[in-house]
Parts: structure tokens; sequence; C-alpha cells
């Protein structure tokens, strides 16, 4: 049975833009190296505080879930 590990990260981003707004990861190495750890991508969500948020367009703060097969 395979057992995983996972990681969660809340990126700093800048938003530009009213309309069509487009992100700018600033940690895009970062990613890189958590891809060249074996950590892949399951999910992204909106993220307000202590608590999770429903998507909007007033949406600027988000998490990154990752998993990985643990050795």
């Amino acid at each position: 049975m395979n057992k995983w590990e996972y990681k969660i990260i809340s990126p700093e981003v800048e938003v530009k833009g009213w309309v069509n707004r487009k992100v700018c990861l600033k940690e895009e190495q970062i990613l890189n190296e958590l891809g060249n750890d074996g950590w892949e991508l399951v999910g992204i969500a909106p993220f307000a505080g202590n608590t999770t948020v429903a998507w909007g367009a007033g949406t600027g703060n988000f998490i990154l879930i990752f998993k990985r097969l643990k050795a």
C-alpha cells in the first residue's frame, strides 16, 4: 500500500490589472525545486487567514497542495 506525504504552501503573488488579472509567481524556482524533489501539485484552493473561502473575482490568496510518495 502506498503512503503519501503532503505539503501546503501559500505563494506570494503580484496581481496586476483589474480586468483579465495576470498573476506573476515569484516562487517559480521553488516550484521547480519541489517538482525535482518528487512533489506533485494536486490541488489549489482559495484561502483567507485560517479559513478556506470560495473562488471569486476578489480572490487574491490561495494555497497550493502537493503530495509525494513517502520513502
